[in-house]
């Protein structure tokens, strides 16, 4: 697992899901997993890869659905054990729901947490400053007609700006928007198009959101995530 510490207070861990596969679930064929159907984990299988709710886990009807379930769960009890090293039993920490499906930490209500997956990684975010709200998205960078992909999420405006064979530039402004969206706990109940991108600001309805930041790292395997918080002013 690789950890990013964007700010003080404020970190991302990712992992590659293979990797998770081969240490913690050896009887998955890593390189099959996305294509098969679920599979019933026992509880304690659920509890060494730091899931402890295998009730939830054996609730999806694909292996893939249930891996990125387990790896994005695992990445944030990572962090949270790395930033707290008093937490010794992290398979017990309980990561809910809220209606709109962004996550949050019962036991911990003052810490901000994103989750997300893409291809073979799955992340999450931490931060541990009062008052400061994260969100995070990753995607895998996928040469291919992006066309469809801008008109879909992008205005028209900054649709006559991107050049749909600009890969990277597309995901980039691509993941900023959902992570901008997760920050406000919204997700995709709020059209990807009414957030837009231009000069790399974040402009919702219009409107530049301000005391915003946004960090952008490029992982390898053609994949990228956005980290974006708040300054709390």
């Amino acid at each position: 697992m690789e950890y990013y510490d964007i700010m003080c207070g404020v970190t991302v861990g990712v992992v590659p899901i293979d990797r998770f596969i081969r240490a913690l679930l050896p009887a998955v064929d890593h390189t099959a997993y996305s294509t098969m159907g679920s599979m019933q984990f026992s509880e304690a299988t659920a509890w060494q890869a730091l899931c402890g709710d295998h009730t939830t886990l054996n609730g999806f009807s694909t292996l893939k659905r249930q891996v990125e379930w387990l790896c994005g769960r695992y990445a944030l009890k990572r962090i949270l054990t790395r930033q707290f090293p008093s937490v010794t039993q992290p398979h017990s920490i309980h990561v809910a729901r809220e209606e709109k499906g962004a996550p949050f930490l019962p036991e911990w209500p003052h810490l901000a947490v994103s989750i997300a997956h893409s291809n073979n990684y799955a992340g999450a975010a931490l931060c541990t400053i009062p008052g400061i709200s994260v969100g995070f998205d990753l995607e895998k960078i996928v040469p291919r007609d992006l066309s469809y992909l801008i008109k879909a999420g992008f205005s028209p405006r900054e649709a006559q700006q991107l050049d749909p064979h600009d890969y990277a530039a597309v995901y980039r402004n691509w993941t900023m928007k959902e992570a901008y969206l997760k920050l406000t706990r919204q997700g995709f109940h709020t059209p990807l198009n009414q957030v837009e991108i231009f000069g790399g600001e974040i402009y919702f309805k219009s409107e530049k959101v301000a005391n915003l930041v946004t960090t952008t790292t490029t992982l390898p395997g053609d994949h990228i995530f956005t980290l974006c918080h708040n300054t709390g002013a």
